[in-house]
């Protein structure tokens, strides 16, 4: 069991290990603010958000394979693999392992980074939100979440002519991709087997879950 403290901006992360009874007996702390964490194979995967360079807006986060007692294994940045301009920066927005032993993980764009269990890079997969999702823009979020064979993500985006496009996206480790239009703002995300499940918002808060189950993709 792991708990996450300081997942804000500008504050150190720090992933913490708790035993059966409720007791901390590991820890490893980010110089970063942690953007999502995910457990699998006795293996925790961290992405964190980064830094903002002096003078740029560019971002640069990282991700990180912890064992179970919080020492590191690999750690890799997608910086070098970014298929994309400097303007969009470089910050993974989260990151899952899938059946196939893979690490993915997708960034602000909605490109897809693969990495085996080692943490070496095997590719990049541009997706259709990639088209929608433009480099500064004033508002993003994307929430990633994957299980078995299935890796989805979702993003809201406010460009600077404050036209507001929001979606979901789905993938498979067969290479398969598909993506739908939003109405709301999705704030979590969950996948279940062929299922996700959206939290979702308005700009005036008004709040609802969805939904979806994914087929004939492989």
């Amino acid at each position: 069991m792991i708990g996450v403290a300081s997942m804000e901006p500008f504050y150190h992360g720090r992933v913490v290990f708790i035993n059966t009874s409720g007791e901390p007996v590991a820890e490893h702390t980010f110089d970063v603010e942690i953007r999502d964490v995910m457990v699998a194979n006795n293996t925790v995967l961290v992405s964190t958000e980064g830094v903002e360079r002096s003078g740029t807006a560019i971002w640069s986060g990282e991700l990180y394979a912890l064992d179970g007692r919080g020492r590191l294994l690999w750690n890799a940045s997608i910086e070098d693999r970014a298929l994309w301009g400097h303007l969009c920066g470089y910050a993974p927005a989260g990151v899952s392992l899938l059946v196939d032993g893979n690490v993915y993980a997708v960034d602000y764009k909605g490109v897809v980074y693969v990495f085996n269990r080692r943490g070496k890079y095997l590719r990049a997969v541009k997706t259709s939100a990639s088209r929608t999702l433009g480099c500064g823009d004033l508002i993003r979020n994307v929430v990633v979440g994957g299980e078995g064979s299935l890796l989805a993500w979702a993003y809201f985006d406010v460009s600077m002519e404050t036209e507001e496009k929001s979606g979901l996206c789905v993938y498979t480790p067969g290479g398969a991709v598909a993506c739908r239009p939003l109405i709301l703002r999705p704030d979590t995300i969950v996948v279940r087997e062929n299922y996700v499940v959206l939290s979702l918002s308005s700009e005036r808060g008004n709040e609802r879950i969805e939904v979806f189950r994914i087929e004939g993709l492989s």
